[in-house]
Formats: structure tokens, C-alpha cells, sequence
């Protein structure tokens, strides 16, 4: 039930505390879930982990720099696909428009809520996941700034120790291959680099990637991702 995020900021003269940060959210149960014993409790930013429930072990805790409990909408400390946003990834538009790279890595096992916490759902905007939120608000800034940007978009996935473009139809195109460049660090050769003039296309290649992913139905998530897709502007 519980997605992990590691946000990092690629700059050595940022404070400390903003380089990196560890998050992460748990979801509500699922139907196949219903009448289990709960084996997870929160506590600030904090998930503490019960004993097996016959007392021959101690709870263990597990500290983070944000606990995001989504398991139940109607509690106080409720955090919605918004708030999520507010802790994890709001501070990325303002290190991107600063000039600094900075990245956000989401890991769990299957049915954990990842795709749901990156991309949800366009409509209704509450529903909007990390990716799409981030990508309307740096947008919106560079607007309210007036300055020309160039902004480029690569989609690719990685699956089967294999890199596949998801800005690509058909399987006719030739595989991105990983590099290394001594100064310039890994890059990937053959990758489509599509450019974007407004919010709207940048969404559209998204949505339009999203479709390409790689999926396959498992125990918990009938369109389970099967692969790790990078998401790069």
C-alpha cells in the first residue's frame, strides 16, 4: 500500500535540506483487502509498522522527510492528489525556472498507487497527478514571466532490461541506446527530443505516450504498468 518518492535537486549550492527528500503516501485498501487486519499506522512523518499481531515482535518505525496518509478521505489529516503535490513537487518548477536539473523518482510494487499519483486523471483537475500539475504550473510561470522558452519533451520505458521510445508508433524505429559522456553524464542516442510550444501539446504527447506503455493484468491492477517510464522536459 505504500508508494515511495525521492525527490533531488541537482545543485551544490542549494540548502541542504531541499537536495534531497524522501516521501511517502499511503493509499486506501482495495476491495480484495477488505476485513485485513491493518498493519500500518502513521504518526506525524512516521509509518509505524505493527507486530505480527502474536507480540514476539516489536513495532518498528520508519521515519521520512513527508508521510502522506490517503487512506481515508473523510480523516483531517486526509492528503489529497493537491497536497500531495504541495510536499513533493511544487518546489521543481521554481529549481527548473532557477536553471537547475532536478528529478523526481516514484517506486512501489504493483497496485501500490504510482500511476495514480503521477498522472491520475485530466478531468476533474482534483483528480490531476503530480506530472500533470507540474507540467500546467511551470507553464503557467513561464507565461507569467514573459520569457521565451524552449521547452522538449522525451518519453521513454524501460522494460526487459530494454529501452523503449514511447514518442514512437509501431515497433519500425530503433531502440534508444544508454550512453555515457564524460562530461555531460548518461544521455540517450536515438530518443525522440519532441518540442512543445504550448501546454496543451506538452499534455496531448503525454496522453499519447501513456497509451503505449506497457501493461498486463496482476492480482491487484487489471492494467498494471509493466515497465518504468521516464518522463523528461
Amino acid at each position: 500500500r505504500l508508494t515511495f518518492f525521492l525527490e533531488a535537486l541537482f545543485c551544490p549550492m542549494a540548502d541542504q535540506s531541499e537536495c534531497i527528500r524522501i516521501g511517502v503516501r499511503l493509499r486506501p485498501l482495495v476491495p480484495c483487502e477488505a476485513g485485513q487486519p491493518h498493519c500500518l499506522r502513521v504518526r506525524d512523518n512516521v509509518i509505524i509498522l505493527e507486530s505480527d499481531g502474536n507480540g514476539s515482535k516489536a513495532p518498528r518505525e520508519f521515519a521520512f522527510d513527508y508521510v502522506m496518509d490517503s487512506s481515508d478521505a473523510t480523516s483531517g489529516s486526509f492528503v489529497s492528489q493537491e497536497r500531495c503535490y504541495q510536499l513533493m513537487a511544487e518546489k521543481m518548477v521554481e529549481h527548473s525556472l532557477q536553471g537547475f536539473s532536478t528529478c523526481l523518482f516514484c517506486y512501489g510494487q504493483t497496485g501500490t498507487g504510482k500511476t495514480t499519483t503521477i498522472l491520475g486523471k485530466p478531468e476533474p483537475t482534483s483528480e490531476q497527478g503530480l506530472l500533470l500539475r507540474l507540467v500546467t504550473d511551470l507553464f503557467q510561470q513561464v507565461s507569467i514571466l514573459g520569457e521565451q522558452v524552449q521547452c522538449r519533451v522525451q518519453i521513454v520505458e524501460v522494460h526487459n532490461e530494454r529501452v523503449r521510445d514511447l514518442l514512437t508508433e509501431g515497433n519500425d524505429s530503433q531502440n534508444p541506446e544508454v550512453h555515457v559522456h564524460p562530461q555531460l553524464g548518461v544521455y540517450l542516442k536515438h530518443a525522440v527530443d519532441q518540442p512543445v510550444q504550448s501546454l496543451d501539446a506538452c499534455l496531448s504527447i503525454i496522453e499519447d505516450a501513456s497509451g503505449r506503455q506497457t501493461v498486463a493484468s496482476t492480482a491487484m491492477n487489471s492494467q498494471s504498468s509493466r515497465g518504468h517510464t521516464v518522463y523528461k522536459l
